[in-house]
């Protein structure tokens, strides 16, 4: 999209739809919360304008907006306070005017390669979290005899859902690994990480099912995956070219998944302890498959009080998806 800006920044053209002019941002500081406010057109008395806000408890929106006597912010937080009502004692701070703001879908930001930010947090943490590594089962060999073509067309669909289900399955960070996925959930209060990782799972199964069927070539049989709840190292690092970082994860959950994900069959979701024993939800169940564990040397890098599995299974999924497809109206 291309648009020209009116006065006073008449001069400049816009040519990215990642550019945002913004006319007017302040943000209302209530006791409880922080509502940030932003005007994409200079609102003027007597007529509608839009405002988009977002806050903690009063949700985000961009909104229709009127009623206000004059242009001051602090006429135009109380006005706004006043439609979400939400009237309080409140400051209003942070004004800026005139400014172009980059908006960077979430997939991007969360993704190996991000942009910078000015005030962006780019030290490394120790953080509580969940891991989903997801390997195709069977590609390599399935690859070497495909024609480019239906390697493309496969992977442009798995791209494509992994990028919807940033909106479904609320993901902090993702990479793509060849023929591989890395997904990571931080925990967070009221948030149940465990449920949205194993959730993430059974719909990438899901949607593979549906490409499998559609795709007029023969591609491999789906996803073998594993996930792990624990401790986790948020990396994150400025490059040479001073606005990108660059951003991963490390530790071990990470290596339980990565290794234990080489032990799933197509469809299936393997978990860890943390994982199974949060896991308690109508839709799901868990079994203990610590006996497929095996010989030890193929565990390498994983603690001893770490070595135990277990299955998750969905209400509507078994091995030979009869119960999917028999009541797949009911979860479509």
């Amino acid at each position: 999209m291309e648009y020209d800006i009116q006065e006073p920044l008449a001069r400049l053209h816009v040519k990215s739809d990642l550019i945002h002019i913004v006319r007017l941002s302040f943000t209302i500081e209530l006791l409880d919360d922080l509502i940030h406010v932003t005007f994409h057109f200079t609102p003027i008395v007597g007529h509608k304008t839009s405002v988009w806000y977002e806050s903690t408890k009063h949700g985000t929106a961009l909104s229709p907006f009127e009623g206000f006597t004059s242009t001051d912010p602090e006429n135009l937080a109380f006005a706004l306070l006043a439609s979400i009502g939400a009237q309080q004692e409140h400051k209003v701070i942070n004004i800026e005017r005139d400014y172009a703001e980059l908006k960077v879908p979430a997939f991007v930001q969360n993704g190996p390669v991000s942009p910078y930010a000015p005030g962006m947090d780019i030290s490394s943490k120790r953080v509580e979290g969940t891991v989903l590594v997801a390997d195709l089962r069977g590609f390599s060999s399935w690859e070497s005899s495909s024609s480019p073509e239906a390697v493309q067309a496969l992977f442009e669909t798995i791209s494509e859902r992994i990028v919807q289900m940033q909106i479904d399955n609320y993901f902090d960070y993702w990479k793509l690994m060849g023929d591989g996925i890395m997904l990571v959930w931080e925990s967070k209060e009221n948030v149940d990480t465990a449920l949205l990782s194993v959730s993430a799972a059974f719909d990438l199964r899901k949607h593979y099912w549906y490409v499998k069927k559609e795709l007029p070539e023969a591609v491999p049989n789906g996803f073998g995956i594993a996930i792990a709840a624990g401790h986790l190292t948020r990396y994150r690092s400025r490059t040479f070219f001073e606005s990108v970082v660059i951003q991963d994860y490390l530790g071990p959950s990470i290596t339980w998944a990565a290794r234990i994900q080489s032990l799933a069959k197509p469809g299936e979701v393997l978990v860890n302890r943390k994982v199974a024993m949060t896991l308690k939800n109508e839709w799901y169940w868990t079994t203990n498959e610590t006996k497929r564990l095996g010989d030890v040397s193929k565990l390498k890098g994983i603690p001893e009080h770490s070595r135990e599995l277990f299955r998750a299974h969905h209400k509507y999924f078994d091995d030979e998806w009869t119960q999917f497809i028999r009541h797949s109206s009911e979860i479509a």
